[in-house]
């Protein structure tokens, strides 16, 4: 009499699985105390593999491994994943959530200011894009590398190095709380080199005056109040009526540039000009109200002005690379052009006395020529 023999049907060898029933609980194999991989197996044959841990309570958690396509590549994942396990990072976290919970730690430790820039960068290059939807101790350099790559078709190397170094403060709070083990993937990724370029594209004024006569409501009075202050347009969004005071004639702007992140506070001194328009923004609203709001009242979010702003300037008929930050840079050219010394300028605008010499030197270097003209040496 014959006694049939089960056969053990081992997930690491392929002539195995073919022999797998599909079904939605995966074929499991032990690989070491508490740790498991598992194969789930489709009613078309496709595999998808996934991990299972079993912590010093008893609790089990899984990790579905993305991205593999055979065993030797889920062995080696989820050992990476078990490792981290051992070590209290037992979560995987998508390089989105690690994003979002970046800037909700900035919100708490530095104001809602502080957080809206990185999150206005984030939002637009991170979430959403299939490289956002990475496990973060997933993340290799090229990854990292190919994500800074594709931010070209849509930005220049100065900003895509903006960008890259958002992503990196995300990442490095996930590898600082311990959600990562590793911070090698970002770490080996440089910013593109010689990025740091003189803004040569000015808009004057019969430019600015174009874009003025094609723009209507609150983007008509976001753009006049740029020219009035050479603000940057973030600085307008946060200003209240509380801000402008008539009697001294200044606009108190608020800014977070500096390694230090501190918000930083000036008065930009205003012309007759400027006076009466912002006390036409602040008639009638309270303290508190935003001076220069959006068309519904509310105060300005990070980027929403830009739609706006590139319907006013393609409407003036000017090129692309128009901005309002180039409407900022151009004022500040204007007052250098007019004899304003740097250090005035520096202290109005609320930017640093280097970037001034290495943006806007050939204003500097022709005015300066207009006074030592004027000066008989012999």
């Amino acid at each position: 009499m014959s006694t049939a023999t089960k056969i053990h049907l081992d997930i690491a060898k392929k002539s195995h699985r073919a022999k797998l029933a599909p079904r939605r609980e995966p074929h499991w194999k032990r690989v070491g105390l508490g740790n498991y991989l598992g194969v789930r197996i489709s009613k078309d044959r496709k595999e998808s593999w996934i991990a299972r841990h079993r912590d010093s309570e008893g609790k089990q958690h899984y990790q579905a491994l993305d991205g593999v396509t055979d065993y030797d590549q889920a062995d080696a994942a989820a050992r990476t994943w078990f490792s981290g396990c051992s070590k209290g990072v037992i979560r995987a976290e998508t390089v989105e959530e690690g994003c979002k919970a970046y800037v909700e730690k900035i919100k708490i430790e530095k104001g809602e200011d502080q957080a809206r820039e990185a999150e206005g960068r984030l939002r637009r290059r991170v979430y959403g894009t299939e490289f956002g939807r990475k496990r973060i101790d997933s993340l290799i350099p090229a990854d990292v590398e190919a994500w800074r790559d594709g931010l070209l078709g849509h930005e220049g190397k100065p900003a895509a190095n903006r960008d890259l170094s958002a992503l990196k403060a995300a990442l490095n709070r996930a590898f600082y709380s311990g959600l990562v083990l590793s911070d090698r993937a970002w770490k080996a990724v440089r910013p593109f080199p010689n990025a740091t370029q003189a803004r040569t594209r000015f808009v004057n004024l019969k430019e600015r005056q174009a874009l003025l006569q094609h723009a209507q409501g609150a983007i008509r009075n976001l753009i006049e109040a740029v020219c009035h202050t050479a603000a940057r347009p973030i600085e307008i969004h946060r200003a209240t009526v509380a801000d402008f005071d008539p009697f001294t004639r200044t606009l108190t702007l608020v800014g977070y540039k500096g390694k230090s992140g501190e918000a930083r506070r000036r008065a930009v001194p205003l012309t007759p000009v400027a006076l009466a328009f912002f006390g036409r923004m602040a008639r009638g609203k309270t303290p508190a109200a935003p001076l220069v709001p959006r068309d519904d009242g509310k105060a300005w979010q990070h980027s929403d002005h830009d739609e706006l702003f590139r319907a006013a300037r393609d409407a003036a008929g000017l090129p692309e690379n128009v901005t309002l930050y180039n409407v900022r840079h151009s004022i500040i050219a204007e007052w250098l052009t007019a004899g304003l010394d740097v250090p005035t300028v520096s202290k109005i605008a609320g930017t640093g006395l280097t970037m001034i010499e290495r943006h806007y030197a050939k204003f500097i270097k022709a005015r300066a020529e207009e006074k030592i003209a004027l000066v008989t040496v012999l």
